[in-house]
């Protein structure tokens, strides 16, 4: 039974949050993992803002934290109509804008398929240490992982994005 208690809470009980989210998961440890799945480029928004926040299950890095690397893995080959190029961004709960580009941006299409040579990179947006010796920002409110494109929309494409964070706080 859920149901709304005079706060705007949503109150759940029993086996209602058993499953899991399927935009990911997160691990515990000295350095934990956040696995976010992008299951259909075509539906990402053109920019993350609070016309498209993140749903309310979904996995966040945690404010007190450090994003010390993020990888994106290919696993459907991204098509567009046009010269696409994609972006990893952060945002609150709300859906308010972080930084559009805080994890990765100006992804070209060309580097966003399956295949020996493409298909997995290091992600370098300015929240990221090890996109070299520039410094970065500290993760200081919760933040939710936020996919969109410039340019042109995509038609296909799917992903997984894995982000490494350490809490500092």
């Amino acid at each position: 039974m859920t149901w709304t208690n005079k706060d705007g809470l949503v109150q759940r009980f029993g086996v209602e949050r058993s499953t899991s989210a399927e935009q990911g998961f997160s691990t515990r440890g000295v350095k934990n993992y956040l696995v976010v799945d992008l299951l259909d480029a075509a539906a990402i928004p053109d920019s993350l803002s609070t016309a498209t926040p993140p749903d309310e299950d979904a996995p966040f890095i945690p404010a007190g934290s450090i994003v010390t690397n993020a990888w994106f893995v290919v696993t459907t080959d991204f098509t567009s109509d046009g010269a696409a190029t994609f972006y990893i961004g952060l945002q609150q709960g709300d859906g308010t804008l972080i930084d559009t580009n805080a994890i990765d941006a100006n992804i070209a299409l060309d580097k966003l398929v399956v295949s020996s040579t493409t298909g997995a990179f290091n992600c370098d947006g300015a929240y990221v240490v090890n996109a070299g010796g520039q410094i970065h920002p500290l993760v200081d409110t919760d933040s939710y992982v936020g996919f969109s494109y410039n340019v042109a929309a995509f038609t296909a494409g799917a992903g997984k994005l894995v982000l490494e964070y350490i809490k500092y706080e």
